[in-house]
């Protein structure tokens, strides 16, 4: 049976999910310009500096080799940066993506999602991304 009221939310695993799907859902607010939700690491970070590095050398025995195969690379469209994923992070990216592309028509007609963070993986179809100067020029009210 479907609940009612504040909705059982998938939040992508993460703080940033679960606030997308608040704005969006429960305060029905659109667009919602995301800051810091990047789910990588910029080119050049050291692996040995991710957030989950120990735990997956913990994981792999101590195999660097095998570590290395797991993060994944992406090249940012709009910024001409590039930035790599640990597991976790890549898992919240394809999380964020699949609600992004089950959100509301409304929501799309009234500005969508708009991530300001200016780098990172988080971009795709539904998802534009812009400077945050930018989104609050063409949105100030």
């Amino acid at each position: 049976e479907f609940m009612r009221g504040v909705p059982a939310a998938n939040s992508a695993g993460n703080s940033g999910g679960c606030s997308w799907v608040m704005a969006m859902d429960l305060f029905k607010r659109s667009p919602v310009a995301l800051i810091g939700i990047d789910f990588g690491y910029p080119e050049g970070t050291p692996l040995e500096t991710t957030q989950y590095y120990s735990s997956m050398l913990r994981e792999a025995k101590g195999d660097v080799r095998i570590i290395k195969e797991a993060y994944k690379e992406f090249y940012h469209p709009v910024f001409k940066e590039r930035a790599y994923v640990d597991l976790v992070f890549y898992h919240y990216r394809e999380a964020f993506i699949s609600m992004q592309q089950e959100n509301a028509l409304w929501y799309k007609l009234y500005g969508g999602t708009k991530n300001c963070t200016e780098g990172g993986t988080l971009f795709g179809v539904g998802i534009d991304c812009m400077r945050f100067k930018d989104f609050l020029e063409k949105w100030k009210k």
